[in-house]
């Protein structure tokens, strides 16, 4: 046997799971409602994977986002996946399959995306959303904390962490990191009136940022 022959097979090995992780996203893709379409974020209709394949509006989104756009189609597909995880009838089994795709996908874009892309607050709080979904609770934290660190005036990736504590019976820690996140976002409505609810008094956070 010819020495580069167990690296045409290889070869051939690679263009054949590309082709069916292409036919898999394509098939996908063709079931993507409209009304999906309408909870995901505007720039998705022009990411590619989606039912345009690349939108009349993709060179808007990279410049205004930069070249990480170029993989943002994996962030959508991650935001897909969960919203259709989450819809009523969804087995156990579906939602778990659905959970792990999310996952690599979130990861994807974050391996990609550049240092400074403006959305790596965001989505490090939706992959720290999907990891409380999956009940991973310490990866979820490091995923928020990342989103803190980011952009520290991020809310969403306090309030997440505060309902997730409130509904496991931690209000002291609940109360203390809404307090944390209103220091850095003082006017988050959410955040307000999570810390409102668990009895805290606005006046504090007001004299220790004095």
């Amino acid at each position: 046997m010819n020495r580069a022959t167990p690296f045409f097979f290889l070869g051939l090995l690679f263009l054949a799971g590309y082709s069916i992780n292409t036919q898999a996203r394509d098939l996908l893709a063709q079931t993507v409602t409209e009304a999906e379409l309408k909870t995901l974020p505007p720039y998705c209709r022009d990411t590619e994977w989606f039912p345009d394949r690349y939108g009349k509006k993709r060179e808007y989104w990279i410049n205004r986002m930069g070249p990480s756009f170029y993989h943002m189609h994996h962030y959508c597909w991650a935001l897909f996946k969960v919203n259709r995880s989450l819809k009523s009838g969804v087995s156990k089994q579906s939602k778990t399959s659905l959970w792990q795709d999310a996952l690599n996908d979130y990861n994807y874009i974050l391996h990609k995306a550049t240092p400074d892309f403006v959305l790596l607050p965001e989505i490090y709080t939706k992959l720290g959303v999907l990891q409380l979904l999956r009940r991973e609770p310490i990866q979820a934290l490091e995923a928020f904390s990342k989103a803190q660190e980011i952009k520290p005036d991020y809310w969403p990736a306090y309030s997440h962490w505060v309902e997730f504590l409130i509904k496991s019976g931690k209000r002291n820690e609940a109360l203390e990191f809404a307090a944390k996140g209103l220091k850095h976002s003082p006017n988050a409505k959410v955040l307000r009136e999570q810390y409102r609810l668990l009895g805290g008094k606005f006046n504090q956070i007001q004299n220790s940022n004095n």
